[in-house]
């Protein structure tokens, strides 16, 4: 079972795409609705047609998506694009259904979905996904340290001394732009499918990198369709900069290509998910275009991450074997793990066939067991077994301090 976070499926699907057929785009004002929050993902319960189906809110998507397999379970008709279509670099091509009766939040309307469907071996637990572009008029409250995200038809008391920050209203994705302490307009995306952080572009991390080095760190598997599977350091910082707002104890990672996070025509220094955001209190007048912002300073809550310290990841999706990336100073460098070890056990878990009938990219997450959790791992080497005893340990969060100077 490769080591890819199933977190990171789903934002780096639906950042940009480009649509197979002509899709229908509503534009709704809601109030007085409370999103649900489970497993770290902002659930939205939807009818589609009087069937029920399980969205995630993704200000990340460029367009509401349902995911093909559920889009068949309704019976909808799906104009897909052609085989040979060819998207542009950092755009995907979806389908698109039919005009369906959609009903969320309250509202009531007629709409078309854009339609994806997963490669073999990654299953989201989602039907699809809906998108900011539905949903621009309202206003909307963040509060997740108090796990409360709700659309609301005032502005709260006192938001006056909050940060304000300009929405990019040309973007189809919920965005921003703030200076940064030299003064350069950054261009900053908030992405509600991404369970993470602060992702940064390439040239953002390397910088940040270079003034953190000894930053608590591990690594991060993921899935694009654009660019397939891919690993990312993952860090810890105490306090991070975002043009007027100081966030403390947030996870911070790097993209891993170019020079800015691209979502087609539109181009990000960083990118907040979900974890990021639960380190400030946020409204998003998306009539105004305005967003208020200020810092969380109470404690971060402990952070759920890879405490093993290496990801395992087949060359593609159409190969077995799963191939080690190791950090070094990790518990499975320590057990003897190193890049390019074959992945073949996980205790009793045969992990060699992980893309047959039943079996997912995501669906055991070993590596994020609790730390102190003792996990025997078979690996091949040069054409023979070894096993690496492997004793967890927290690696990234708010208890783990930063490796001293040598």
């Amino acid at each position: 079972m490769p080591c890819c976070n199933p977190r990171r499926i789903l934002p780096c699907l639906l950042l940009a795409v480009a649509l197979g057929g002509c899709q229908t785009s509503p534009h709704l004002v809601v109030t007085g609705n409370q999103l649900g929050i489970t497993e770290n993902r902002l659930r939205v319960a939807a009818r589609v047609n009087g069937q029920p189906v399980n969205l995630i809110f993704d200000t990340g998507s460029e367009t509401s998506i349902l995911f093909q397999p559920a889009a068949e379970k309704l019976g909808l008709k799906i104009t897909m694009p052609p085989p040979d279509a060819k998207a542009l670099p950092g755009k995907v091509f979806l389908g698109v259904t039919e005009s369906c009766r959609i009903q969320l939040l309250g509202a009531a309307f007629q709409g078309q979905f854009g339609v994806f469907n997963f490669p073999a071996g990654i299953t989201p637990d989602e039907d699809g996904a809906l998108s900011w572009q539905w949903l621009r008029g309202s206003l909307l409250s963040f509060d997740l340290n108090r796990q409360r995200v709700e659309f609301v038809s005032a502005l709260p008391q006192g938001i006056d001394s909050w940060s304000t920050l300009p929405i990019v209203k040309e973007n189809a994705v919920l965005s921003f732009t703030t200076p940064d302490v030299g003064g350069k307009k950054l261009a900053v995306l908030i992405d509600t499918g991404d369970q993470e952080g602060i992702t940064l572009s390439p040239a953002q991390w390397r910088a940040w990198r270079a003034a953190h080095p000894n930053a608590p760190a591990t690594l991060g598997g993921y899935y694009s369709p654009s660019g397939g599977l891919d690993f990312s350091e993952v860090c810890w910082a105490d306090e991070f900069d975002l043009g007027p707002l100081k966030l403390t104890q947030v996870p911070i990672s790097g993209s891993s290509s170019g020079e800015k996070i691209i979502l087609g025509a539109a181009a990000f220094d960083a990118s907040i998910g979900l974890n990021g955001l639960s380190r400030m209190d946020l409204v998003v007048d998306g009539k105004w275009g305005v967003i208020y912002a200020r810092p969380e300073n109470s404690p971060a809550r402990p952070y759920n991450h890879n405490r093993l310290g290496a990801v395992f990841l087949p060359k593609d999706l159409k190969s077995d074997p799963l191939i080690a990336h190791v950090l070094p100073g990790t518990p499975a460098f320590e057990a003897g793990i190193r890049d390019g070890d074959v992945l073949r056990r996980v205790g009793d878990d045969d992990v060699t066939h992980w893309r047959a009938a039943g079996s997912s990219l995501h669906n055991i997450n070993f590596w994020e067991k609790p730390a102190g959790t003792q996990l025997d791992l078979i690996l091949q080497r040069d054409g023979r077994d070894f096993h690496a005893l492997v004793t967890l340990r927290d690696l990234i969060g708010p208890s783990v301090k930063p490796a001293a100077t040598p």
